[in-house]
């Protein structure tokens, strides 16, 4: 399945890609650019500053566990628009070891922290300084969730707002990780 882009003022809505197309047929909505071409390989060292803590994580710090990134900014409407569903999820995740990191590429860290705080959001914890991990990563979209497996293998790259709480997308993200997250 191609990307089939609609622009509609600073949206597009796009079909999930890679492994999660043939699972799960959901359109989903992005602000910003087109994402650079070719394949997304995790840089050795990438790094994410904690917004509520001194301090960096490296992406290698989560080695042999799965993990979800999602990028997003408090000023992209689809980004906002998940963010429910996607605290609903690292739930379900952290209960079967998962981790699931949120990383905001807003320009400033203090707006940040007020919204998640205001909305009791608890899973998105990082903040991508001047946007390098996602530059590093190829992405220029918002949201865009990257999904690697316990070995640290892209299994797939999601563009635009998804509903996290569907039983078809849900279940295919628990096939790709290796773990049950079927109710």
């Amino acid at each position: 399945m191609g990307i089939r882009p609609h622009h509609h003022d600073s949206m597009r809505r796009r079909h999930v890609l890679g492994g999660l197309a043939a699972g799960a047929a959901l359109l989903i909505a992005g602000c910003g650019e087109e994402p650079a071409p070719g394949a997304v390989t995790l840089p050795p060292g990438l790094r994410l500053a904690r917004l509520f803590e001194d301090g960096e994580d490296r992406l290698s710090d989560f080695a042999g566990r799965p993990l979800v990134i999602n990028f997003w900014a408090t000023w992209c409407a689809p980004c906002r628009a998940e963010m429910p569903s996607l605290e609903r999820l690292s739930v379900r995740l952290a209960a079967r070891g998962v981790l699931l990191i949120g990383a905001s590429v807003d320009a400033n860290p203090f707006p940040v922290r007020e919204y998640l705080r205001e909305r009791g959001l608890t899973f998105a914890r990082h903040f991508d300084a001047g946007r390098d991990a996602a530059r590093q990563l190829g992405i220029a979209e918002y949201p865009t969730t990257l999904i690697l497996d316990a070995a640290g293998r892209l299994k797939s790259r999601m563009i635009g707002a998804a509903d996290w709480e569907d039983p078809a997308l849900v279940a295919t993200l628990g096939r790709m990780l290796g773990v049950r997250l079927a109710a």
